[in-house]
């Protein structure tokens, strides 16, 4: 593969003057073809954005009548991309954080490992990464590496090395938004392409107020996706948890309101605490993850009683910290956001470590 044919494709969804500065800035040192996917921005408030970026040299702009999200604009580039016989593309953002420097070697990534996905990767601990980026790539490197047992530092980055044949692949490869370059990392895990990682620059600027990620839904869709062929089962979990809570309150009612006439309030939710995990613990190894066996193993229960009192820590630690760090915000609000991510990390968990069933040999 030659360097020179290699394309830059930047999809890019309400952009700013950092648009057409990279396109500046990229031909300054590189003459490789550029396709720029416009998602449905407002010509009349973005339009000269692009009309700048495209009048450069050799420079192709797609247009998308409306939103349809970045994975919908990558497979349109990669599309074109493949109908023009280019052997393989670099994909990067519009909004300032990948370097043309950095694009370039992973250009000369791409050329030296052409059957490799190529990853440009930054460093998240550095002191001017936003919290919410470091710790939302950190979680899901962690649940990444447990579902596919691949080590990546950067699950979340938008520059990366892709050749043609992949590229074929990836076109019919569903997923519309943010969701599709995690995506496109477990396809790479399923068809045994390997990664190639080059360390880049890590360029936030504003606590990347410009990014169009939605915290909520394109979280919950990156997440689905990590999950795999588990949703079903993590479905029957949520399942099996919201009965336990209906336990929990219907024995602390029992207890608090029935059995005592003095109301001793710290023994009524003892008691109805214990119960209810204990049948969270029945449905889950034996509805949920259908651990082998009708008898229950003690090593099993221990480990799912750590986990308990491990996710009631670690909701106090994350509660208490969210707090330090976003004084204004509501406190249910960020006690709710962290039981959510540590409810995923419950699952995972126990599917994984509390209740595996160990592989025949």
């Amino acid at each position: 593969m030659d360097k020179s044919s290699i394309a830059i494709i930047i999809p890019s969804y309400e952009p700013t003057e950092k648009l057409p500065a990279l396109i500046k800035d990229l031909r300054i040192i590189l003459s490789n073809p550029i396709v720029i996917v416009d998602d449905g921005s407002n010509p009349g408030t973005y339009g000269h954005f692009f009309a700048e970026a495209a009048s450069c040299s050799d420079v192709v702009l797609l247009r998308q009548e409306e939103n349809k999200g970045k994975g919908r604009a990558l497979k349109t580039a990669f599309s074109y991309c493949l109908e023009h016989g280019i052997p393989g593309v670099i994909t990067a953002d519009s909004d300032g954080q990948h370097l043309p420097k950095d694009i370039s070697r992973c250009m000369d990534a791409l050329v030296e490992s052409p059957e490799s996905l190529v990853l440009g990767c930054r460093d998240f601990q550095q002191k001017n990464v936003p919290f919410k980026s470091k710790f939302g790539n950190t979680l899901t490197c962690s649940i990444f590496r447990m579902l596919t047992d691949r080590r990546l530092s950067d699950t979340q980055t938008g520059l990366r090395g892709i050749s043609a044949d992949f590229m074929k692949y990836l076109v019919d490869v569903p997923g519309e938004r943010f969701e599709y370059e995690t995506k496109m990392l477990w396809e790479a895990k399923i068809k045994n392409i390997p990664y190639k990682e080059v360390k880049i620059a890590t360029v936030y600027e504003n606590n990347n107020s410009g990014t169009h990620f939605r915290p909520i839904q394109d979280s919950w869709l990156i997440y689905k996706i990590l999950l795999g062929g588990s949703f079903l089962q993590f479905i029957f979990f949520t399942c099996s948890s919201f009965i336990s809570f209906l336990v929990d309150v219907g024995l602390f009612s029992l207890f608090f309101y029935c059995l005592y006439e003095e109301k001793q309030l710290f023994l009524s939710v003892a008691l109805a605490r214990c119960v209810s995990a204990f049948v969270n613990y029945l449905l889950n190894r034996n509805a949920v993850f259908r651990k082998s066996g009708g008898h229950i193993d003690i090593k099993s229960l221990m480990k799912y009683i750590l986990l308990c009192s491990f996710i009631m820590l670690a909701s106090f630690c994350i509660t208490k910290g969210a707090l330090l760090l976003f004084k204004n915000c509501n406190e249910v609000f960020l006690k709710a956001s962290g039981d959510i991510v540590l409810f995923c990390i419950n699952f995972l968990v126990q599917k994984f470590l509390v209740f595996r069933t160990p592989a025949k040999k």
